[in-house]
């Protein structure tokens, strides 16, 4: 989407979460897809990257629209296609693709490409007359005037109206029409044949969803695809996940509230039943993207710092498929916990209380603990002061010894004469307990079954 004004609409419909009584469940292993969003990056730029991002971990790199749009620079621009026929642009052309999406598989990654089908770009573009290579007046909704959605609950708007701001009002197809299907279908099987492994759809929510059930019976099955789905409600979101995984904002919008400053991690226990994430066989599961990474005031954290630990939560969880922004695979936190889902890949996910690790000593609302079968856990601080306790339990750990991921010391988990399992080690063999940094997360995995040595 390329709308400031449609942004602004719904960073203002965010609202605080509710504090629930949540009691935190397992979560079955999944393997879903980790995704690298190379939003906005040229084609040979990222052929260049593709070892680093198999060896950080991730499943597919996604890459912004490939289609002809308009001549300008600007990142918004590839979201106003011209010809969906042509594959030219600031980001490479149609050889380049091909060779990026070759270079990928050698490196057992998937490619996935954006793509706009809800709307073309601003008629100012193409001399206002609503005349492109594919399309004329008669294939967009309202083609005798712009009529801009003014009601993002008002779902006759949301699929019918145009998405408009200050810069640009974008013509919405009629994609109830067979020839607009059609045209649709032609475009992505060109990106199939050139190797594609599946689509991000654009704007998702703004097309019927008897469209997309119809696209999904024509694409292969054994590609991946998802949507944009910014859901002002869970039924708007749910309208669309029985045809593919959609973009999770339910669960962005309760990790915007639990890493606030007055906020509660405990609303992370398990989001899902709190009513405030989809469950995760259909979600898309992210901290950032490109739109609220381009727009401070949507869907964005009090602190760069809170989204990466809002990254570490999501990916250490391993739930769902998962989304990392361009810019956010270089942070020191987002590589550890792509390393440690990499490491747990299989796993079960449990969120832990934390009064049940640390009882009255550690504090709920800042602290949390993410548990993969057994075999590791993430520890996160969101406090600006150090967890330090001298007696915790690890009640989800198998009995061993067990390697911090940041800074390579060892923790030892030992069952103790009243059966329960305790941090007996941490670090030597002279304290237990637990000593995390303020403001970030410990990534733990199990590398023996012996003492650690202390």
């Amino acid at each position: 989407m390329t709308s400031t004004l449609i942004r602004r609409f719904h960073a203002a419909c965010i609202c605080a979460i509710v504090a629930v009584s949540v009691l935190a469940s397992s979560t079955p292993a999944q393997a879903g897809e980790v995704i690298y969003q190379a939003f906005d990056e040229r084609f040979d730029a990222v052929r260049g990257k593709l070892d680093r991002l198999a060896e950080a971990g991730f499943t597919a790199v996604q890459v912004s629209p490939v289609s002809k749009s308009i001549p300008d620079a600007v990142w918004y621009g590839r979201y106003q296609p011209i010809d969906l026929r042509v594959i030219e642009g600031p980001l490479g052309d149609e050889s380049d693709l091909r060779d990026l999406i070759a270079s990928a598989h050698g490196k057992g990654l998937k490619v996935l490409i954006d793509v706009v089908l809800n709307h073309m770009a601003d008629q100012k573009w193409v001399g206002g007359t609503l005349t492109y290579p594919e399309f004329d007046a008669n294939d967009f909704h309202y083609p005798a005037g712009d009529h801009c959605i003014g009601d993002y609950r008002n779902r006759h708007q949301v699929t019918k109206y145009w998405m408009c701001d200050q810069n640009a009002h974008l013509p919405d197809l009629d994609t109830g029409k067979q020839s607009v299907r059609d045209t649709h279908k032609r475009f992505l099987q060109k990106l199939l044949d050139l190797g594609a492994d599946g689509f991000r759809f654009d704007a998702t929510k703004h097309v019927e969803p008897e469209y997309w059930a119809d696209l999904m019976r024509y694409l292969p099955n054994d590609k991946y695809y998802y949507g944009e789905v910014i859901g002002e409600t869970l039924d708007e979101s749910y309208a669309y996940t029985g045809m593919m995984p959609v973009t999770d904002f339910h669960l962005l919008r309760t990790m915007l509230s639990a890493f606030s400053l007055n906020g509660d991690l405990g609303w992370l226990l398990d989001p899902e039943s709190a009513g405030g994430a989809l469950p995760g066989r259909v979600a898309v599961n992210f901290a950032r993207n490109h739109d609220t990474a381009m727009h401070p005031s949507f869907f964005n954290f009090g602190e760069y710092r809170d989204a990466m630990l809002a990254n570490a939560y999501v990916i250490s969880r391993g739930v769902g498929d998962i989304l990392v922004y361009r810019d956010d695979a270089n942070d020191a936190l987002t590589k550890l916990a792509l390393r440690f889902n990499r490491s747990m890949r299989g796993h079960d996910a449990y969120v832990r209380r934390a009064n049940e690790v640390c009882a009255d000593a550690c504090d709920s609302r800042t602290s949390l603990f993410v548990e993969r079968g057994g075999k590791g856990v993430a520890i996160i601080n969101s406090a600006d002061a150090w967890l330090d306790v001298a007696r915790a339990q690890m009640p989800g750990l198998d009995a061993g010894c067990y390697q911090e991921l940041t800074h390579g010391f060892k923790m030892r988990v030992a069952t103790g004469g009243d059966g329960k399992k305790w941090v007996s080690g941490w670090g030597s063999a002279s304290r237990g307990g637990l000593n995390v940094g303020p403001r970030t997360a410990f990534f733990f995995a199990k590398v023996g079954t012996d003492g650690c040595g202390f």
